[in-house]
């Protein structure tokens, strides 16, 4: 069980997601706090610096741990698929817990969490099959 659990991409994969959801949530909670009343589009402007550094953990974790990725070539493009990826994520999340929030006025983090669970599916498939792609 234990070998098993070691070696299964899935499995991997959704430990290096919790690790970087909560990576996320925690600093989006304290930059939203921080800016909260003092910025407009706290949310969003939260999301995106929460999001930029808990990426660096996922892509990190993500191409090391859980696919294994070694560059085959000179030419590895894995960071700049995963980072258009991060952004177009980031731009959905932000707006739509931006209009979540504005018509349910409930606490933004638990909007945010429901919303990126809503992405987390997509992302494996397009990590798996597009960004850490084997040849």
């Amino acid at each position: 069980m234990k070998k098993y659990l070691k070696e299964n991409l899935y499995f991997k994969y959704v430990i290096v997601a919790v690790i970087s959801l909560i990576v996320d949530l925690f600093l989006f909670s304290v930059f939203n706090y921080l800016l909260e009343n003092k910025v407009v589009y706290a949310i969003i402007i939260s999301s995106y610096l929460a999001r930029i550094i808990s990426s660096l953990v996922n892509y990190y974790l993500n191409k090391h741990v859980v696919f294994k990725y070694d560059k085959q070539n000179n030419k590895d493009t894995t960071l700049f698929k995963y980072f258009g990826l991060v952004i177009i994520n980031i731009s959905i999340s932000g707006l739509m817990v931006e209009l979540i929030h504005a018509v349910f006025p409930i606490y933004a983090t638990f909007i945010k969490l429901v919303v990126d669970l809503g992405i987390f599916v997509l992302n494996f498939l397009i990590q798996k099959y597009w960004i850490f792609k084997r040849p």
